[in-house]
């Protein structure tokens, strides 16, 4: 995970933005878990409602483990005041989200926006 920071839209309401890494998989799941929970705590002090948006536009490879670490980033990025935003979906990771039945729980961005 790379991460920038923008202020994009009121300063009250700043966008913090992730890459996520090309495969979401069982294999990588316990170090992104990790990775991302660590970058919440450095998150900790921005404005509730601050978004974190996570380009998802280089995932390759996704098994049910990283659906599951995405519905878990979603929990934590809630629990912290803050929303998730799904930014650029790879067609292979919007096709695994519609399958879950997960496409509209985990708002996106298109490529374009």
């Amino acid at each position: 995970m790379s991460s920038d920071e923008a202020e994009i839209g009121s300063a009250s309401s700043p966008v913090h933005t992730w890459t996520a890494e090309t495969e979401l998989t069982i294999a990588e799941a316990a170090n992104l878990h990790q990775r991302w929970l660590t970058g919440l705590l450095e998150l900790e002090g921005v404005p509730v409602g601050a978004q974190l948006c996570l380009d998802m536009s280089q995932v390759q490879s996704c098994d049910s483990a990283g659906i599951q670490l995405l519905i878990s980033l979603r929990h934590s990025v809630l629990a912290a005041g803050l929303q998730l935003v799904l930014s650029s979906p790879s067609a292979m990771l919007s096709s695994a989200l519609r399958s879950y039945g997960l496409d509209a729980a985990l708002s996106s961005l298109p490529a374009d926006s």
